[in-house]
């Protein structure tokens, strides 16, 4: 029996619940399909935004960097974080290599680029050029601002632009977007952990002719320093680029006047110990040259003839005078002995003495004079007893291998006094111990040239001991033996022509026979190296003198000098003199030297310059007093000339340590900029899988400095 097959479908449940099977499947692959999109459409969204920041931040640098810190104006007018900006650019149009610049040395900025938001859906970022820019605005801030102003409320510069400018505007990107400008100020620390004086450059500023402040605020200091001060010993705030002794400048408020490390020739500073949040103003010329060191400095043209510089130490101040008024030679250091001695009882009993003090011209023992001098004296010493001296002659030698003076001369042999109970004597009696000064001699002291003391030694041995120094430095030579000693009885006039030194009386190389009119001169005849009772020599001070000044650049071509004036102490019978001289040639190539431009009256104190230049160069005449017991004192000399505005790196030589604290400058009470913070920030919403919008943002934060500061 054949059977039939059963055959059976699928029941109604089956496919529905397949069904549901396949639509959550589909739900499933759709859903993952729009994560993915959406996230691809987030990241495409992102790359968009990163590449817009990029573009707008490398364009703003690009443009920055060809610009000047100082010529930036801002938007909106005295905000602190700033939305627009407006700066110059330049170019190097001729293709040199340089920027081109005018016959000031400014440079020619070629146009003017504004960053400014275009508000709208969505925001804009817009570059607005406007060129050839106007040069009638570069030193007009005020216009500058307007401009920007008004670019920033028309979203172009068509409206804005002035004289032969043409606006031109560019989107850099559209999107939503924040967006800060904030100028950075420099803060500088003046921390070390030991005391130090360092350069310091504090950045560019535009200053202006005539007279600019700049303020210095303590901020706080640094975590291992001891104190906040600031300390400042020499200031650069000039076109001219020259330095300035700090405390020679006008102090506004708050600083005071300190040593600075005494041990380093007792130089001063200024010196601000208020502490955090407070500040102090000092004000510098822009167009002064204030010579107040009287170093060597710069190209080393400068020079004394006759005149020294030194530390006033009463006064805090560096002054030039002429030389002399000290001592110019001393027995300890032409013998290296410099404790002294005396010798036995009775040696020089009855002895006359002639020394030579050794000048620039003897080799190789000489050079022992060490100032020069319209007039001398002398000064003798007694040892452990007391010494009696008379008959006393001082004067040039007629040569160096000569104990001779020289009677044909200008060094003719003056006979030596003495005051002593207001009387002029030929004889003295020295105490024990004790020293006696001759009086005024009228021989010049030429430190080149040698000279001769010549003098005689009592007979009573009660008075007879000189101080002595033995030289034992075994020099040989004509000049080995400084001294020649006769023996004889100065009561009978047994020394006058030894001690006179008549010539030819007593050669220094070789002793002669007796002389038959003279024998006396030979008696007893001593060489020694003993220097006995002729402790030094004091010069006067010289009778005139020069100090010519270093050559000084004004950095300003042609420039139109002023005149000059100086800080000077005259005494009675003394006097000071001022030639100028200017050029625009380094040189000085075709100028008079001086000597042929005239000079200022003697006691004035200030002349006008009828001359212009870049360079200048003064001399100043000094002359002493007809005594030559006085001397003019020269302080400072100020110079001036007509200057332009124009940007300065402000640099100052400041006190570093564990004392100095951190501050801040602002120059003509704007903050001195050293950089610009961009904070630039692009978002953009995007939808996400619970249907709420998300935020896609790309920032960036960069400061800028631009390149073109101080040029």
């Amino acid at each position: 029996m054949i059977s039939k097959a059963s055959s059976k479908g699928f029941t109604l449940v089956e496919v529905m619940a397949a069904m549901v099977i396949l639509v959550v499947a589909v739900g499933l692959a759709l859903s993952g399909y729009l994560f993915i999109l959406k996230k691809a459409n987030q990241a495409d969204i992102q790359h968009e935004l990163d590449i817009n920041v990029q573009t707008a931040i490398e364009r703003l640098k690009a443009d920055l960097r060809l610009s000047s810190m100082d010529e930036i104006v801002y938007y909106p007018e005295g905000s602190n974080s700033y939305t627009a900006l407006s700066f110059p650019i330049a170019y190097d149009s001729d293709g040199d290599g340089l920027i081109e610049r005018d016959a000031n040395k400014h440079i020619i900025w070629d146009e003017t680029i504004v960053y400014h938001i275009r508000p709208g859906t969505p925001d804009e970022l817009v570059r607005t050029t406007l060129k050839p820019r106007n040069p009638n605005l570069s030193n007009d801030k005020t216009a500058l601002q307007n401009q920007l102003n008004a670019i920033v409320a028309d979203g172009d510069g068509e409206d804005a632009a002035t004289g032969s400018e043409v606006a031109t505007s560019k989107i850099i990107f559209a999107n939503l977007l924040d967006w800060k400008l904030n100028p950075r100020a420099g803060e500088f620390s003046g921390y070390a952990p030991e005391d130090k004086l360092e350069e310091v450059s504090l950045g560019y500023a535009l200053l202006n002719a005539g007279n600019n402040t700049f303020t210095f605020k303590v901020t706080g200091q640094h975590p291992y320093a001891t104190g906040d001060y600031i300390g400042i010993d020499k200031f650069m705030g000039s076109p001219c680029y020259h330095y300035r002794d700090a405390e020679t400048l006008t102090v506004i408020d708050g600083a005071t006047v300190n040593d600075l490390y005494p041990s380093y020739g007792n130089r001063h500073r200024l010196l601000f110990k208020e502490g955090a949040g407070n500040s102090f103003t000092i004000q510098v010329d822009n167009d002064t040259w204030h010579e107040t060191d009287f170093d060597f400095s710069s190209r080393g043209l400068a020079n004394k003839e006759n005149a020294v510089t030194e530390t006033d130490h009463v006064n805090n101040d560096e002054i030039t005078r002429l030389e002399g008024n000290e001592l110019t030679w001393e027995a300890e250091t032409q013998t290296w002995d410099y404790s002294g001695g005396q010798n036995p009882t009775n040696a020089w009993v009855s002895t006359a003495v002639r020394t030579l003090l050794k000048g620039g011209n003897i080799d190789p023992n000489g050079s022992l004079l060490g100032h020069n001098g319209a007039r001398c004296r002398l000064i003798f010493k007694a040892a452990d007893e007391p010494l009696q001296i008379g008959q006393v002659f001082f004067g040039e030698s007629a040569s160096p291998n000569t104990i001779d003076f020289d009677f044909n001369g200008i060094g003719i042999t003056n006979e030596v006094t003495f005051l002593e109970y207001g009387t002029i004597v030929r004889e003295i009696t020295i105490p024990a111990t004790e020293t006696k000064m001759s009086n005024w001699i009228d021989v010049p002291i030429d430190t080149e040239k040698n000279y001769i003391a010549s003098y005689a030694i009592t007979g009573d041995t009660t008075k007879d001991a000189p101080k002595i120094w033995h030289d034992t430095r075994g020099y040989a030579g004509p000049h080995e033996w400084p001294t020649r000693i006769v023996k004889g009885d100065p009561t009978n006039g047994s020394f006058p022509g030894f001690i006179k030194g008549l010539p030819g009386l007593l050669s220094w190389i070789s002793i002669s026979e007796p002389d038959p009119a003279h024998p006396y001169i030979l008696e007893n005849n001593v060489s020694s190296r003993k220097i006995a009772g002729l402790a030094g020599v004091e010069v006067s001070y010289v009778e005139k003198g020069t100090y010519t000044s270093d050559i000084f650049d004004t950095m300003l071509d042609n420039a139109a000098l002023g005149y000059i004036s100086w800080n000077a102490d005259i005494p009675a019978g003394t006097a000071i003199g001022f030639d100028v001289r200017s050029s625009d040639n380094p040189f000085f190539t075709g100028v008079p030297d001086f000597g042929t431009v005239p000079a200022s009256a003697p006691n004035a104190s200030s002349m006008n310059i009828t001359t212009t230049g870049r360079y200048i160069q003064f001399r100043a005449y000094l002359q002493s007093s007809a005594d030559h017991q006085q001397t003019p004192i020269l302080r400072d000399v100020t110079t001036d000339w007509t200057g332009v505005r124009r940007i300065v790196n402000i640099t100052g030589k400041f006190d570093k340590g564990p004392s100095f604290g951190n501050f801040i400058l602002s120059v003509n009470g704007d903050p001195l900029q050293t950089a610009l913070q961009v904070d630039l920030k692009i978002y953009e919403k995007s939808a996400a899988m619970n249907q709420q919008n998300r935020e896609v943002s790309s920032e960036v934060k960069v400061e800028i400095t631009p390149r073109n500061s101080g040029l």
